[in-house]
């Protein structure tokens, strides 16, 4: 009950009774508890008290007891995979999060938090995947993700999800920096801004696709919304500048260039003397 309502403060003394004899937690409640652990400890939105995720402990122990009790249970190993994945232990994390993925694919009848769950490893796996640079198996893993959520989401009505929209753009941005199909990339981003996955930077995305479209009333109003969490970002202002350009907002198209050349030149005034021969980021100012 204080899992599923989120009373952190209540569940680890709980934690505390069972750790010494997990035995008395079958399978299913020893993996909730694991899950609900890795979440509070690795992925708080800030909600939590750090004095309470700081004091979480025994993860670990957890993990590895669910999975001695059945090796082949999925959520036991996508848990575990999670764990390896926050603490940096990429060989683990993508053995657990690979296991966890076949597993699934081989469940049927699957709660709808252990499709959650498998929607998950298949985004989490597929990130992986992209910082080993092997693109095309991430964009495959990253479609066969949505396609199992959209077949799950159909007819139902859904509250956005960021998890979602984290996949969603990662499917983007393979199709916006990779494969270069901005199509697909600005359907994908949209649908995270719709999914509750929203940012500057990838309002910028956004506004590049319109901008690169010819249609500069909505790359207008994207770089709008990112420059309002980000007034002195240097590539939103050259974005606004140029669109408002493109538009023939001339007058405004001159301030954003002025606000940026004033920024630049206290940059360039900080950094002394300049050698862009020698250091990237001279280079790249």
């Amino acid at each position: 009950y204080f899992i599923r309502t989120d009373k952190l403060k209540e569940v680890l003394p709980l934690k505390e009774h069972f750790v010494k004899n997990l035995k008395k937690l079958d399978l299913p409640e020893l993996t909730e508890l694991g899950s609900y652990l890795v979440a509070k400890r690795y992925e708080d939105d800030g909600s939590t008290p750090d004095y309470l995720n700081e004091s979480i402990d025994d993860v670990r122990d957890i993990l590895e007891s669910a999975l001695k009790r059945d090796e082949e249970y999925a959520d036991a190993n996508y848990n575990m995979g999670r764990f390896f994945l926050y603490n940096r232990k990429l060989d683990g994390a993508q053995y657990y999060l690979a296991k966890s993925i076949d597993k699934y694919r081989n469940t049927n009848n699957l709660s709808s938090e252990s499709l959650m769950n498998s929607v998950n490893a298949m985004r989490l796996y597929g990130e992986i995947l992209t910082d080993k640079k092997e693109y095309l198996q991430a964009q495959e893993l990253y479609a066969d993700a949505l396609g199992k959520y959209q077949e799950y989401s159909e007819n139902k009505l859904l509250s956005p999800n960021k998890m979602v929209g984290k996949l969603y753009q990662d499917y983007g941005d393979v199709n916006y920096f990779i494969s270069g199909d901005l199509g697909k990339a600005l359907r994908a981003y949209t649908q995270a801004v719709k999914q509750m996955n929203d940012s500057p930077s990838l309002r910028y995305r956004i506004a590049y696709i319109h901008y690169q479209n010819k249609d500069y009333e909505k790359a207008m109003q994207s770089l709008i919304q990112a420059h309002s969490e980000k007034q002195k970002d240097k590539n939103l202002l050259y974005g606004l500048g140029n669109t408002m350009y493109k538009r023939g907002s001339y007058d405004v198209a001159q301030g954003y260039y002025e606000r940026l050349m004033e920024i630049l030149e206290a940059e360039r005034i900080r950094k002394n003397v300049l050698l862009p021969h020698a250091r990237e980021d001279h280079k790249a100012f």
